[in-house]
């Protein structure tokens, strides 16, 4: 447990000075902080607020640790939009993230991801 959480801060804080380039000026729903899995694969995410109060989001697969990069992402209450990149297969993807309740996400992948839809799991 403990590599896991020094691995996901190590993750965090390399992933906070180019995560910081999103549209700040929405109003973010709170209800996204927090840790997030999806159901059928290994890709996990946290999204939280920084020191400053700015909305910052990682993700990554659980089953090799890559990291997927979060090159632009924005709130518009309960929807969050991003454009992500993985590394290892260059895939580009634009998602939109529309929170159903509390505790489950409905992701609507496009680009590379070609229309899928995935559901991610607030993480206890």
């Amino acid at each position: 447990m403990k590599k896991i959480i020094i691995h996901f801060l190590i993750v965090a804080i390399c992933s906070i000075p180019f995560n910081q380039a999103n549209s700040q000026t929405e109003k973010p729903n709170n209800d996204f902080i927090g840790q997030w899995k999806t159901e059928d694969s290994s890709v996990k995410m946290v999204i939280f607020k920084d020191k400053d109060g700015l909305f910052q989001i990682v993700a990554w697969d659980a089953s090799d640790g890559e990291e997927l990069v979060i090159e632009e992402f924005s709130f518009d209450d309960k929807v969050l939009k991003t454009k992500e990149k993985m590394p290892s297969t260059d895939w580009e993807t634009y998602n939109t993230y529309i929170l159903v309740d509390e505790n489950k996400i409905k992701n609507i992948i496009n680009g590379d991801g070609n229309g899928a839809i995935i559901y991610l799991i607030r993480m206890k």
